[in-house]
């Protein structure tokens, strides 16, 4: 395990609130149940600059949450998980 910070800096920004042992992929499951309709994923403003095009600018929780479980069956069907579960 590689650790970046030390104990100290790592028990203030959990005490402030900064950090916790919530995954990211929890955040966004919960914030989706509570909030479908809230933005949930905003291109950068530079994002023709940093990838050549500009598809997409923003969506909400559904949709993001929808699109993601679509890949996910896409991968599961050409067995890219096969030694691995997924949820």
């Amino acid at each position: 395990m590689v650790v970046l910070y030390g104990k100290d800096l790592m028990g203030k920004y959990v005490s402030e609130g900064w950090w916790d042992n919530i995954t990211l992929s929890e955040r966004f499951r919960r914030n989706c149940k509570k909030n479908p309709n809230r933005v949930a994923v905003v291109n950068p403003p530079n994002k023709e600059e940093l990838v050549g095009f500009m598809v997409l600018s923003k969506t909400i929780y559904t949709k993001t949450n929808n699109k993601i479980h679509g890949q996910k069956a896409n991968l599961r069907s050409c067995k890219a998980f096969a030694s691995r579960r997924t949820r």
